[in-house]
């Protein structure tokens, strides 16, 4: 006897499904009609918040220490060795965006 919540399911060979059961959708429309972000943009928008914080407070000291402010221009950050830490990525996207904003 089954239960009444019991759903009866086909076996997998008798399932006929259509190409467009298979249709990938884009994610863009649907991000860009509710305004949402990417997981991309907000890595890239948390690094620049964060960096602002540790410039502005100075603190924590030991982070704040990592970076190295351009004599030439005081809000440009001079980015060290290229890799994926937090040191390289934050001066490069805040450098980015710095020169950006001249554009916006």
């Amino acid at each position: 006897l089954k239960r009444k919540n019991e759903k009866i399911t086909k076996p997998l060979r008798c399932q006929i499904l259509s190409n467009n059961f298979h249709a990938k959708e884009s994610t863009k429309p649907i991000f860009k009609q509710h305004d949402l972000l990417t997981v991309y943009n907000l890595y890239r928008l948390r690094c620049i918040v964060e960096l602002f914080k540790i410039m502005k407070y100075r603190l924590p000291i030991a982070i704040y220490s990592l970076f190295t402010r351009s004599k030439r221009k005081d809000s440009l950050i001079i980015t060290p060795a290229p890799s994926h830490n937090f040191t390289y990525k934050a001066s490069w996207l805040w450098n980015l965006f710095r020169n950006s904003e001249s554009d916006l």
